[in-house]
């Protein structure tokens, strides 16, 4: 069976997991099984009601032959007697008494023969009633599991065409935002970097908004499971998945500017230690040397992000355990932040980096459909945030869409006035 986790993202519609063998989903074998059971229990049916026809038939003919039988003994004897008494008149009242006991006991005999045949057609026919009723019991149960394992198949289908459509049209959404910017490009440094893609490079920013809503889609839901099975509800175990991947791009993004900051003052200075005092005066000439370095230092730290990343998420949960989870949470999130770290990273080391925005107040802002996506329920305005939007760059196109609560906020009649 699916784990309790696939059950969830159904009903909040994201796409099914695979297994861990990657086995294909059998529900549509299973539903032609059924199938094929229900109607060889109808065939079955239909065989045992035309057995009990036939021997209710059979039992029909049998009474019939032992009254007719029982008619013809009786002729009999009173022939017999007839004769019996023309030969010897003076012994007929005896021999009438004879025949009258003989006519009791044939009749006795007879009706004692139809009464344990009639029994024993009863009997089989109460074994048979009480086999039907097992087997359209058992049809009725198996016609029930196929109508639910139909329902689940449909809702499983239409889940599938709402989420492939909704894909579509962000990519297009994607597709659209990406001509219109190259249509007008911006004359800095670092706009012109970001349309410059590598198609080659698996790290390069689209691949890496894939991996972003594959975590959404999997480690995401996996740890709002594992975190209400600590008694943590719902939404609260939202907002510390929230909270976790934000602090995560932050202390990414200050690693990074950290990172740069010591490359440019190894660069000036040789003797430079972290204790030393860096200078702000450099010259054109200088800066123009240090952005070449840099560019050739990003791309050797996309190389090595695997090492890389391997040490910021032993920095990264030793912090998130003194500031926001306790053991036992750490422990459920760990899957999550170890992914999450990996992609953020990735996200501020690019030229330019990726721009991460969760910074919208519940309540008060506009749900716009163009940078959100339903969590739940829908409305005009931002009950809470689920996932944050993301951009090429800071003031770019968008990369992938966020994740919202939505909640209709009425108007009162005196803020209309």
């Amino acid at each position: 069976p699916a784990p309790e986790h696939e059950h969830r993202r159904y009903s909040r519609g994201r796409l099914p997991k695979k297994d861990e063998n990657g086995a294909p989903d059998t529900s549509k074998y299973i539903i032609h099984d059924l199938k094929d059971k229900t109607e060889k229990l109808t065939r079955e049916v239909e065989k045992l009601k035309q057995e009990k026809s036939e021997l209710e038939k059979q039992l029909e003919d049998t009474i019939f032959d032992n009254k007719e039988l029982s008619k013809r003994n009786a002729g009999a004897l009173r022939e017999m007697h007839c004769g019996y008494n023309a030969s010897k008149t003076e012994d007929g009242e005896t021999e009438q008494n004879l025949g009258e006991e003989e006519h009791s006991i044939s009749s006795l005999s007879s009706v004692e023969d139809e009464k344990k045949t009639q029994q024993d057609f009863a009997n089989k026919e109460k074994r048979l009633l009480q086999k039907i009723e097992n087997y359209e019991k058992e049809n009725r149960k198996l016609e029930k599991q196929l109508q639910e394992k139909e329902h689940a198949e449909n809702q499983r289908k239409n889940e599938i065409q709402r989420l492939q459509k909704s894909l579509q049209e962000e990519r297009k959404a994607k597709e659209n935002a990406l001509d219109k910017y190259k249509e007008k490009p911006p004359q800095n440094h670092e706009s012109n970097s970001a349309l410059v893609m590598d198609l080659s490079d698996p790290n390069r920013s689209l691949k890496i908004a894939e991996r972003f809503n594959e975590i959404y889609d999997n480690q995401w839901n996996i740890a709002v499971d594992k975190l209400e099975g600590l008694g943590i509800e719902e939404e609260i175990g939202i907002k510390i998945l929230l909270d976790i991947i934000t602090t995560i791009y932050r202390k990414c993004e200050s690693y990074e500017k950290g990172q740069c900051a010591q490359i440019k003052a190894l660069l000036f200075n040789p003797l430079f230690t972290p204790t030393t005092k860096s200078s702000n005066s450099t010259s054109e000439e200088s800066m123009e040397v240090f952005h070449e370095v840099l560019q050739s230092v990003r791309s050797s730290r996309k190389q090595l992000s695997v090492r890389t990343v391997k040490i910021l998420k032993e920095r990264i949960k030793e912090d998130l355990s003194k500031d926001l989870l306790n053991v036992d949470q750490l422990t459920a999130c760990s899957e999550y932040i170890d992914t999450c770290v990996q992609c953020c990273w990735l996200m501020v080391i690019q030229d330019p980096p990726i721009f991460m925005e969760w910074d919208l107040t519940n309540g008060v802002s506009n749900f716009d459909k163009d940078l959100l996506k339903s969590y739940t329920k829908t409305g005009n305005t931002v009950e809470y945030l689920v996932w944050p939007v993301l951009y090429l760059h800071k003031n770019g196109p968008l990369l992938c869409k966020g994740v919202a609560q939505g909640h209709n906020k009425t108007i009162s009649n005196e803020s209309e006035v």
